[in-house]
């Protein structure tokens, strides 16, 4: 039954399609949704506290629509609903990477640069408190902020947002946004799919500082946070950026920088994750997972990626939505694969 909903809905869907836009009928893989339907309906609310989630699978070098989904979970199993609205914000702690990229794009901060971390919690002027991964293990004192995402630092990132921006919000907002230019293929294709008119620039967020950033409390939309992978994945406009000067330039620096640099870290925190959530190790694949709890019965499990690893063909973002504090970062990296699966098998 599951598969007749998702055949109806990308008929709905056709319908709605403009003239000038990808058509949806060639570009969406339906057999890719049938495949997420069957497989995440094996998720429940008492095993996982899950009651929905949206998907989104584009083509990497392209933006094509593979496939998008915004489901819930019923008394009768998964629905796909039949109205999306994959452009709602929520607040996600997949901005964390975004942060160092803009930092490492502002040219004044450099993946090889090290910095104290200290014992993994830092008391900020505004009265936050910025903890990192491990901290109640000790934190991880000095480190290279090639490597902060690898470690789960979010003092690290802090610290190299501070430096970049100065202090200054607002330009770190600017260059959040600047990361996807107007026009992205990504935001555009699936606005276009879905024939959906949106601002350039998302609506500006309440002042925020650096801490709460960092740390997730920055709301974007589902597909802005995907073209912004996307720039990373493929290294977009790569040698425009420069993030180390020739005063500095070393042959580890020259590897590092930049979407290199971010790419490389993602890959290995994505390892990292696998090996300590003792998940079968998935090489081909790589990316990031977050957890967000926006209130204590309330949370996001989101995950950003590309498959495969070296020259990613398609790249995608899930998002999860529990209303129960038993949901935990695990389960979306368990879900993820499921994306390179189904490819794997084509």
């Amino acid at each position: 039954m599951n598969k007749v909903y998702c055949r109806l809905f990308l008929l709905w869907l056709s319908s709605w399609v403009s003239p000038v836009c990808l058509d949806a009928q060639t570009t969406v893989d339906v057999d890719l949704q049938e495949f997420l339907v069957d497989r995440l309906s094996t998720l429940t609310q008492a095993q996982s506290g899950i009651d929905g989630g949206r998907v989104i699978v584009v083509e990497t070098e392209t933006g094509a629509v593979k496939c998008f989904m915004d489901f819930v979970f019923t008394s009768d199993g998964l629905e796909v609903k039949p109205d999306v609205d994959v452009f709602v914000s929520h607040p996600s702690a997949l901005i964390c990477p975004l942060v160092l990229f803009a930092a490492f794009q502002s040219g004044r901060v450099f993946p090889s640069d090290t910095v104290d971390t200290g014992n993994g919690v830092l008391h900020t002027r505004e009265g936050l408190v910025v903890r990192d991964e491990n901290f109640r293990r000790g934190g991880n004192g000095n480190l290279p902020y090639s490597g902060a995402l690898v470690k789960g630092s979010n003092i690290a990132v802090f610290l190299a947002a501070q430096t970049a921006f100065r202090g200054d919000v607002a330009k770190l907002y600017d260059y959040l946004i600047d990361i996807v230019p107007d026009g992205d293929k990504v935001v555009y294709s699936v606005a276009d799919t879905l024939n959906f008119d949106f601002p350039l620039r998302p609506e500006s967020n309440d002042y925020i500082a650096f801490a709460d950033i960092v740390q997730g409390r920055y709301s974007m939309s589902l597909p802005r946070i995907l073209a912004s992978y996307n720039v990373i994945v493929c290294g977009n406009d790569a040698s425009a950026f420069t993030f180390v000067p020739p005063a500095r330039s070393s042959l580890n620096d020259a590897k590092l920088r930049g979407c290199d640099a971010v790419k490389v870290a993602l890959e290995e925190h994505y390892d990292r994750a696998v090996r300590a959530y003792r998940l079968p190790p998935h090489e081909e694949m790589a990316g990031y997972g977050a957890f967000m709890e926006v209130a204590s019965d309330e949370c996001f499990l989101d995950f950003c990626g590309w498959y495969p690893r070296l020259e990613s063909q398609y790249s995608f973002i899930i998002s999860l939505h529990a209303q129960s504090s038993e949901a935990r970062l695990r389960t979306i990296y368990k879900i993820a694969p499921l994306i390179a699966e189904y490819f794997e098998q084509q």
